[in-house]
Parts: structure tokens; sequence; C-alpha cells
């Protein structure tokens, strides 16, 4: 009879072991979902008030300046403002092209 006891305790506190075990990870997975959402809002957040400032400074420019100009007026002037909207802009970035594991340094140049 004894021996029986002991086997149940046993059981029953193995199996809540293993249910706090599992409780554990479930709660472990919710969290790193939850940070995982609260990261891809934020990302997104950032990435539409960047696309709402460069739209601002392409319309300011646009406003001033009208339309009929060569693209290198308005490329230049869009520059400027960029600059000094606090944005961080190169010009005329060179991306190259890897064709056949040769790297070809003029394939392609980014206006801004």
């Amino acid at each position: 009879m004894v021996n029986i006891k002991i086997t149940i305790n046993c059981s029953i506190k193995n199996n809540n072991t293993e249910n706090h075990r599992v409780v554990t990870e479930v709660l472990r997975e919710k969290k790193r979902k939850e940070k995982k959402r609260k990261e891809k809002k934020y990302n997104k957040m950032v990435e539409n008030k960047l696309t709402e400032k460069i739209i601002g400074c392409a319309i300011e420019v646009h406003k001033i300046l009208g339309p009929g100009l060569l693209e290198s007026a308005y490329q230049e002037c869009l520059y400027y403002e960029l600059k000094i909207a606090g944005l961080k802009v190169e010009k005329e970035k060179s991306m190259p092209i890897v064709y056949k594991d040769i790297k070809l340094d003029h394939g392609y140049r980014i206006d801004l």
C-alpha cells in the first residue's frame, strides 16, 4: 500500500513539473511574439516618418521650382532639402554589378 502512495505522489510531482515547464515555455513564446510585434510596429512607424519627410522635401522642391526643368536641377535641390531636413544623403552613388564572379564598378549610379 505504501509503495502505491509513493508511486502516485512521484507521478503527480513529475506531472506538475512537466506542466510547469510547458506553461513556462508557452509564456516565453508569447513574450517573444509580443516583442517581435512591437518591434515591427516601431519599425513601420519610423519608416512612415522617414517617407513623410522625404515626400515633404520633394513637394517643397516642386512647389518652388515648378515643372519643366531638367532632372539634374530637381536632384540637386532635393539633395539640399534632404540635407537640411537632417537626413544622410549621398549623390551619384555607384553600385557595382557582379557578372560571372567579376565585379564591374560602373554598373549603376544611384541618383540620391
